[in-house]
């Protein structure tokens, strides 16, 4: 018995799925991790700012 392109493709298909569902938590959280970064440089480039004001 032999697998047709189709039937290939329908398993490739499947798999991607499978996949994406399994790194969809990852990927939320990295999405967060990446946010509190960005808000972390947002707050440090404030800090500099102030900084620099208060030596002048």
């Amino acid at each position: 018995m032999a697998l047709t392109n189709e039937d290939l493709q329908a398993i490739s298909n499947m798999m991607d799925q499978k996949f994406d569902e399994r790194l969809e938590p990852i990927n939320r959280r990295l999405d967060k991790l990446e946010s509190k970064v960005n808000a972390l440089r947002s707050g440090q480039i404030d800090i500099r700012k102030d900084i620099k004001a208060i030596d002048i």
